[in-house]
């Protein structure tokens, strides 16, 4: 091969290198043998290496093999062979983003790999855990189980979750509190659930009142009660007259309406017969005022119910107490005794006071001497009578006597 020849292959040779690096090598990278003394032939091509990336996890490179060195030989001599291609460089290995890119802590410490997003808890055991100083609302103890559909930790999710002194379970807001209906609410004076608040309230209404056992009537105050001057229904009755309820206590009692007369004893305004009301007696002492209790005194004015227009027209009743309050609340100018007691006016003439052949003052009144004194009946009896100013102190048809009214 002449000249010419050589160096059309040569340069056929430089252009496959350049332009198709790995078509131009065989199988081993080696070169075509060359033709004629003198030159020499290119080198195996380098191959790159190429790089396969796995999503999510680790990847692993192919790195391509260098070209053997090329060998030529011809008739007229030797040309030394190419030199081996360079090995191909590694490819990069990249791994996939993990869930929640990592990121949840503080008050969302949990990932939801369903939603791909950090929230509070998924388990009651992640609310446990929950440090109130990384923002999460309540902590340990505080909000201990997880409620599943807003994956957050709560105080509750039923009333077993809860204890005194809140031993309810609201479900809207899965906080513990001390009633969900009337029905909780066990103590007299505090009967009605305030369904907003969930707390335990004053009464506004008998019906709020249906919980509280032998309780059914709500009072002014709020308190739920056996029975009040007004409302005494519960107490029941006997031969169609009721039974009427201690205005005081609050309570039913088996004392009949109006059966209590003048200066009687009662428990509220309704015992006492009409025209009078049940007000509190006293006496005044060197100690100063003693109260004796309530008892039926005449309302001065109610002339409707058989009561005097003027307290001078009822003796003994000739002392007036001005705006007096009732057992029931009431306030009237009554027509009292004016040196006297009920307990005397109720002892006079019917209670003996003798002891051993004497009279005994203690016997008689409530405060006596003050309100009864002890005088002699006839040669081996004693009876109680009372202090007076004047007849009129005196019941009608007696008389006072060295102070005392006379049997």
């Amino acid at each position: 091969m002449g000249i010419y020849s050589h160096r059309i292959a040569a340069t056929a040779l430089l252009a496959c290198a350049i332009l198709a690096p790995v078509a131009c090598s065989d199988s081993e990278g080696d070169t075509p043998s060359g033709l004629g003394g003198g030159g020499s032939s290119a080198g195996g091509a380098r191959t790159t290496g190429g790089t396969a990336q796995i999503e999510g996890g680790s990847t692993a490179s192919l790195a391509g093999s260098g070209g053997a060195g090329g060998e030529d030989s011809t008739a007229g001599g030797t040309a030394a062979g190419g030199s081996a291609g360079d090995s191909g460089s590694a490819g990069t290995a990249t791994a996939g983003a993990p869930p929640c890119d990592g990121s949840c802590m503080g008050a969302t410490p949990v990932c939801n790999v369903v939603s791909n997003s950090c929230v509070q808890c998924q388990t009651n055991t992640h609310c446990t855990e929950l440090d109130p100083a990384d923002g999460a609302a309540g902590g340990p103890g505080l909000t201990p189980f997880c409620k599943a559909n807003t994956n957050t930790c709560v105080e509750c999710l039923k009333s077993a979750d809860c204890g005194a002194p809140n031993p309810f379970c609201d479900t809207e807001t899965n906080t513990c509190v001390p009633c969900l209906s009337n029905a909780d609410c066990t103590d007299a004076k505090a009967p009605r659930c305030d369904t907003r608040t969930h707390t335990c309230e004053t009464c506004k209404q008998s019906s709020d009142c249906t919980g509280i056992k032998d309780k059914s009537v709500c009072a002014e105050d709020g308190e739920c009660v056996q029975c009040t001057h007004e409302d005494f229904t519960s107490c029941g009755s006997e031969a169609g007259t009721p039974f009427v309820c201690d205005s005081k206590l609050r309570s039913c009692t088996k004392f009949k309406k109006g059966s209590a007369g003048i200066c009687q004893p009662c428990v509220g305004d309704a015992q006492c017969s009409p025209g009078r009301l049940c007000v509190e007696d006293e006496v005044t002492t060197s100690a100063g005022p003693v109260s004796l209790g309530y008892f039926c005194q005449w309302k001065k004015g109610d002339t409707t119910n058989g009561a005097p227009a003027s307290c001078g027209a009822a003796p003994p009743f000739v002392g007036t107490a001005t705006a007096a309050t009732s057992a029931d609340g009431a306030v009237a100018d009554i027509c009292v005794l004016r040196s006297s007691s009920c307990k005397a006016y109720t002892d006079y003439s019917s209670k003996n006071c003798g002891q051993e052949g004497a009279a005994n003052d203690s016997l008689c009144g409530a405060a006596a001497p003050v309100d009864g004194v002890c005088r002699q009946f006839d040669e081996t009896t004693f009876f109680c009578t009372m202090p007076c100013g004047g007849n009129i102190d005196c019941k009608p048809g007696k008389t006072c006597v060295d102070d005392v009214c006379s049997f």
